[in-house]
């Protein structure tokens, strides 16, 4: 008998309060058993609060979230991301776009009885258009760059790929002093915090200034060796104005001429 009531001699009990059982047997004959008092107690329920370092960051970015755990057994605790893989907190996260992160806990004794959910939202990240008005030229090459944002950035550092070479301007102007190819990168940072880097390798080239250099022969014109024999020596060499200081000119590599005046 199960508190007076006539049962097997096992029973299954559901209940959400401390109970006390008194029980005894009796045989085919009719002769009781001692009497057998069982207490059952009740494990509070666990709970579970889960919360982020910061529920807003920039699309890509990571934030930490913590979790606190109570009641039950009393713990040990295990908890459970929403792929149901045992984590531990803080546990990092990385959200693309808005995300509501599922955990889920329990203790060894109960399983899995408590669940909640932290939504964590996404800042977009800036994109950034960088232009230039040239971008080829003869050194020294002064440039006139151009960043175009969505949405409006606050704050922009520029690296035109010299050393030192930097500018805290949206749409900045560099002169480049020296011959070569170079790259041109922009942090951009929007109103929200959120930063973007952009690079363009090889953005802009800056030809070196020609050296022009060049010999003659004879180094005297005279009635009997009137004629000039010139010698061009300059680098680079790509095309050639020459002017003789007597009204003619040519545009030979290497030219010869004839003065027939002195």
């Amino acid at each position: 008998m199960w508190n007076g009531t006539q049962g097997m001699s096992t029973i299954t009990v559901n209940t959400a309060n401390p109970v006390s059982y008194q029980v005894y047997a009796m045989d085919i004959n009719g002769c009781f058993s001692d009497t057998v008092i069982t207490n059952i107690g009740i494990f509070p329920n666990v709970v579970f609060n889960a919360f982020a370092q910061q529920d807003s960051v920039c699309s890509g970015s990571s934030t930490l979230i913590y979790g606190d755990v109570s009641g039950g057994n009393g713990g040990p605790y295990v908890v459970y991301n929403e792929n149901m893989e045992i984590i531990s907190f803080p546990y990092t996260v990385m959200p693309i776009t808005d995300h509501a992160y599922i955990f889920y806990a329990g203790d060894l004794m109960c399983g899995i009885s408590a669940r909640d959910t932290v939504l964590i939202r996404t800042i977009p990240i800036p994109t950034v258009l960088i232009t230039a008005a040239k971008y080829k030229g003869c050194q020294p090459f002064t440039v006139n760059f151009f960043a175009t944002t969505d949405p409006v950035c606050e704050t922009f550092l520029w690296n035109f790929g010299e050393s030192s070479s930097l500018s805290y301007n949206q749409n900045p102007q560099h002169t480049y002093t020296s011959p070569g190819v170079y790259d041109v990168s922009v942090v951009a940072t929007s109103e929200a915090g959120c930063s973007v880097y952009t690079m363009l390798s090889q953005f802009i080239t800056v030809y070196p200034k020609p050296d022009a250099r060049f010999n003659f022969d004879p180094s005297v014109a005279s009635i009997l060796k009137p004629i000039i024999y010139f010698t061009n020596m300059s680098t680079p060499n790509t095309t050639n104005l020459w002017s003789f200081g007597d009204g003619d000119s040519s545009s030979a590599v290497n030219p010869i001429h004839t003065y027939n005046a002195p």
